[in-house]
């Protein structure tokens, strides 16, 4: 990982652990939880070492856990979602493949690839989330999880087409 790649990735950690724990975590609807932390997993370099996405999965998903009080529960569905995440990049990987050193960016995959990756990695997510916190399957905790899941997707896909990512 280049310098540069690394000092935004230590950006986006900081940045989405301070939006998701101060900001987010006052957004008060009944039956939406606004989630933006997933997307530093999201957005982590292909070639980055399973290990060590684990490991950043687990800090941020602790530092989460740190501003919600939801005792490990971020940290363990963070940890998932970075296990995951090769899974899915391979099911959903382009014809012609993915590139060395390839960022996972609307730049260099196009919006649709982008839409869908963000859709099949928030959607794992929302489920295991709202699963592990409410402990049970009901219309309530489906309609929760799904709307959960598009505003939550939204304000994702609106960071990554916002903020365009040069290297």
């Amino acid at each position: 990982m280049s310098n540069n790649l690394f000092g935004i990735n230590i950006f986006r950690f900081i940045f989405v652990l301070l939006l998701q724990g101060l900001l987010f975590k006052y957004v008060d609807f009944k039956l939406i939880d606004i989630y933006i932390h997933p997307l530093f997993v999201l957005l982590l370099p292909l070639e980055i070492p399973m290990v060590l996405a684990l490991i950043l999965a687990f800090a941020l998903g602790l530092g989460v856990d740190t501003f919600l009080n939801s005792f490990g529960l971020h940290a363990a569905v963070m940890v998932a979602l970075a296990f995951l995440r090769p899974l899915i990049c391979a099911i959903i990987e382009p014809i012609s493949g993915y590139e060395p050193g390839q960022l996972l960016s609307k730049e260099s995959l196009g919006r649709s690839w982008i839409i869908r990756y963000t859709a099949l990695m928030m959607g794992a997510y929302m489920i295991m989330a709202t699963l592990l916190e409410d402990l049970s399957f009901s219309w309530l905790w489906l309609a929760r999880c799904i709307l959960s899941f598009i505003i939550s997707s939204l304000f994702v896909l609106l960071y990554q087409f916002i903020f365009r990512i040069r290297i």
